[in-house]
């Protein structure tokens, strides 16, 4: 075949900016300055090209119009690109024609051995296995993975959305002079059969030479490639150059459904990519390196993902991450692996030692691991042991001894009120002139943001299974916030990287001299003047990240990474302040009820010396301090929810009255002055979304070959498995709440007291499970932070996959922070421990909202139940076993 020339697209064209250039609008900003506190102040930004700025008799329509375009920006513009980065990575297609995949399984292994490119002895043999029978329910799974771990170019297409390309796993090596053999996989979801057409602006034509911009030549297998009108197609894709070195270029794929003239508006069927082309020894050391990658592990992503690492092709442990070395698997462990756990074979007495299946490549999990599964979707999984039978038992008797007992101890205490103790960490003098000094903030932050950008290129630009993103952002990063919270309260706030880029826009007034803040300043909404914007966002996270498996996407989690610097960037620009650090950030809300429980506060440190202030510095500012980010008024703070640390208040007080107070645990939620309908509400979901998180983890919830809730909704409800999961996930938001409701009618029934509603009991009781939903949000990140943390280490050396040794760390594999062992006793404590908090704390609401102290108990009998089942079910959860497939919260 002679390649085609698209004659749209000039020679050595950078396809990725074009693309950008042109989808994007021009957007032309123009800054306007007016004395302060006028009417003409509000106009910081004018809009668009070719707009008159807007007037100020508009001013009233202004915030809700603005803040419209703004969500508009910030939010929905990037879903369809985090849909489609979702997606990026290949999935196990079902609904094939089991004898047409079996078909072209033969007819491309049998290529790639005619083209010198043979398939490896263990594919060989799980091909021969799944092609004998491709009726099995194994085998349309074991076909595709087989195959895909080879994919250079991943198609879907559709008669509405056209064609999208997505990237494979495949190997970016060419040999310089020889030819490389790519695999090209085509979901067909149009059911037609038109030919595919390949072009891209860098190959020769039929005759020409190489030159600069005509660096390869590629050709396709069969010739045509046509659709046959199943769901799934492979083809062949054959590049050849003479170059060395890097060298981009962009496939353009089209059919007749879509046509080159019609690209679609974000021109998805186009895709950059970047060849390494190199002689046949680095060649062969290359694919030495990603094989040897292979066998010792990657990122956790990618071990967790399924395919191609936690498939036929790579000789490692099926999605339990483990590294089986000598090392690691000691005589006893080899001993008892006398059959594969991924297939069943016996293992030939050559291999049994390494635990290495000759037939399908798996090594045996020693990570506890019991056995295999599959879920819905088709992904395969390995099972990991959860808390031990003993330990379980014994922690559901530890929750009924520490419930009654704790009780007990309460109600025979005094009601005195003991005198809160702290420490002002602000009296140590370095501590004082560092967080008093303009610098200090920025100094941290600034790395911080300069390594949340490199996450963000390397999700792009870097290899989608060995990544540094998914790894340093889900398994650190998010498992790791938790504790941070646990210890540090809101530390997280002061070092914020989309704040930080907010910082810097803001500050581009300076570049006209100014001083005022570069935005509009309008007033937040007052009917977003609460925080369910950012449970919303929550919620919707957690059904991208479970649903849509985020988690295991490097592209997904730098569109994430985008998203959220545009919800922080443009209320920064629109509003006053920091308003969506109050009311829209889901981490800063999250991290604010939980800091609640925190042992460090920022307080005024003499409430007398406030009261004779007349400034106010600490809520409005001075000329060298802005004014506080959350509208935060120091002697009228009372609980950690809103404050976000950010020192503004330290450096701007005249009297230095300001304490940054190490005081003891939960002070907030036995203090706490007045509830709020949307913390209440949060706090519930936080209890909801923790435990369908775990749940979700677990074969009860999701197994193909077997009964599990997943399986049972699909059958009920005839639907698909992202209808199924989100029927579920509603399911699992509702019942919390509706049970909670149904323990505070209980209450107001056996209370009686007229002054005291349900709606009040809800109010005040939602607090009380903060700490519930803290710690089994603690004992469910531990297995994952300390087991998983480790694979950090080599992905430092090698962030973006290329087999770079920055460090000398590439080739280090660490065991686990702590023992599996040391970790289920971690997570029972753990669940014990927000368990006695939070009796301890509804006692407290009960003696609040009830003078009379039989009152007060029988209030606390729903909820002391209402606790004890939720611990058992948190104990239940951490028991079952889990599917170990990477996502993590």
């Amino acid at each position: 075949m002679t390649a085609t020339i698209d004659p749209r697209m000039p020679p050595g064209a950078p396809p990725v900016m074009a693309d950008f250039l042109n989808f994007c609008p021009r957007i032309s900003v123009v800054r306007r300055f007016a004395p302060q506190g006028s009417d003409a102040a509000f106009s910081g930004l004018a809009g668009l090209r070719g707009l008159p700025c807007v007037s100020t008799r508009h001013r009233p329509l202004l915030p809700f119009v603005l803040y419209g375009l703004a969500v508009l920006f910030a939010s929905f513009v990037p879903l369809p690109l985090l849909a489609f980065s979702c997606y990026s990575d290949l999935g196990i297609v079902r609904d094939v024609n089991p004898d047409h995949l079996a078909r072209q399984a033969h007819a491309i292994a049998r290529r790639l051995q005619e083209l010198g490119a043979p398939l490896d002895s263990w594919e060989v043999s799980a091909l021969e296995q799944a092609t004998q029978n491709p009726h099995a329910p194994y085998s349309i799974g074991t076909i595709q993975q087989v195959l895909d771990a080879h994919v250079l170019v991943s198609l879907s297409i559709s008669a509405e959305l056209g064609i999208k390309a997505s990237p494979g796993p495949a190997l970016r090596h060419l040999a310089t002079g020889g030819w490389g053999t790519f695999v090209i996989k085509v979901h067909n979801l149009a059911g037609a059969n038109p030919p595919l057409h390949v072009v891209s602006p860098n190959a020769i034509a039929s005759g020409e030479g190489f030159s600069p911009d005509r660096w390869m030549q590629f050709d396709t297998w069969p010739e045509p490639p046509n659709l046959s009108g199943e769901r799934v197609d492979y083809f062949l894709l054959c590049v050849r150059s003479e170059e060395k070195g890097y060298r981009e270029t962009t496939f353009t794929f089209f059919t007749e459904l879509r046509p080159l003239s019609e690209p679609g508006p974000l021109s998805f069927n186009r895709l950059p990519v970047l060849f390494s082309l190199m002689n046949e020894a680095d060649l062969a050391k290359a694919r030495l390196a990603r094989l040897l990658r292979h066998q010792h592990g990657g990122s956790t992503a990618a071990r967790n993902r399924g395919p191609p690492l936690g498939s036929i092709r790579t000789p490692s442990c099926l999605d339990c991450h483990s590294v089986t070395t000598e090392a690691l698997v000691g005589p006893v462990q080899r001993e008892k692996e006398k059959s594969c756990m991924a297939c069943h074979r016996e293992l030939a007495p050559a291999v049994a030692s390494s635990g290495r299946c000759s037939v399908c490549g798996m090594v045996n999990c020693t990570m506890n691991c019991v056995g295999r599964g599959q879920t819905q979707t088709g992904q395969r999984t390995m099972l990991m042991s959860g808390v031990p039978r003993p330990l379980f038992f014994g922690g559901i008797g530890a929750v009924l001894v520490v419930s009654f007992g704790l009780v007990e101890f309460l109600n025979r205490g005094t009601r005195r009120e003991k005198k809160r103790w702290g420490w002002n960490l602000l009296s140590l003098p370095a501590l004082s002139r560092c967080f008093r000094q303009r610098w200090f903030k920025p100094l941290l932050q600034t790395p911080v943001f300069a390594l949340f950008g490199f996450l963000i290129y390397a999700g792009f630009a870097g290899d989608r299974v060995v990544n540094l993103t998914p790894t340093l952002t889900w398994t650190i990063w998010w498992a790791g916030l938790i504790f941070l919270v646990l210890f540090l309260g809101k530390a997280w706030c002061f070092v914020c990287p989309w704040d930080f880029a907010a910082t810097l826009l803001q500050s581009a007034g300076r570049l006209w001299g100014s001083r005022q803040p570069f935005t509009l300043g309008l007033r937040w909404p007052r009917a977003l003047r609460n925080i369910y914007l950012a449970v919303g966002l929550f919620i919707l996270l957690t059904w991208l990240e479970l649903g849509y498996q985020v988690t295991t996407a490097p592209r997904a989690t730098a569109v994430l990474a985008l998203v959220m610097v545009g919800l922080a960037v443009v209320p920064a620009l629109v509003f006053d302040k920091r308003a969506f650090c109050r009311h829209g950030c889901m981490v800063g809300r999250i991290s604010g009820l939980y800091a609640m429980f925190a042992p460090v506060e920022v307080r005024a440190a003499n409430p007398e010396i406030c009261r004779a202030c007349r400034t106010r510095d600490c809520f409005h500012g001075n000329e060298k301090v802005p004014a506080c980010p959350t509208s935060l008024l120091l002697p009228a703070v009372k609980e950690n929810t809103y404050c976000i640390q950010c020192g503004y208040c330290v450096r701007s007080c005249p009297s230095e009255n300001v304490a940054f107070n190490l005081r003891p645990f939960a002070a907030d939620l036995t203090h706490f002055s007045r509830p709020r309908t949307d913390e209440s509400l949060l706090a519930v979901i936080l209890l909801a979304l923790t435990s369908f998180h775990g749940l979700t983890m677990t074969p009860f919830w999701d197994l193909a070959d077997g009964a599990s809730v997943m399986g049972w909704l699909r059958s009920t409800l005839g639907v698909g498995p992202l209808a199924a999961f989100t029927a579920g996930m509603a399911a699992m938001l509702a019942v919390p709440i509706l049970v909670f409701w149904l323990l505070c009618l209980i209450t107001r029934g056996l209370t009686q007291d007229p002054n005291v509603p349900a709606k009040k009991l809800f109010l005040y009781f939602a607090y009380s499970l903060l700490p519930v939903a803290l710690f089994y949000h603690l004992a469910h990140n531990a297995m994952h932070f300390f087991m998983e943390g480790q694979y950090l280490v080599p992905l430092l050396s090698n962030p973006l996959g290329a087999g770079t040794n920055w460090f000398g760390t590439a080739a280090l594999r660490p065991g686990p922070l702590l023992s599996v062992h040391v970790i289920w006793w971690l997570q029972v404590g753990f669940v014990l421990v927000g368990h006695i908090f939070g009796i301890v704390i509804a006692h407290h609401v009960s003696r609040k909202l009830y003078p009379q102290p039989r009152q007060a108990t029988l209030a606390l009998v729903p909820m002391l139940g209402g606790m004890v089942l939720y611990s058992w079910f948190s104990l239940w959860i951490l028991h079952l076993d889990m599917n170990m497939r990477g996502t993590l919260m």
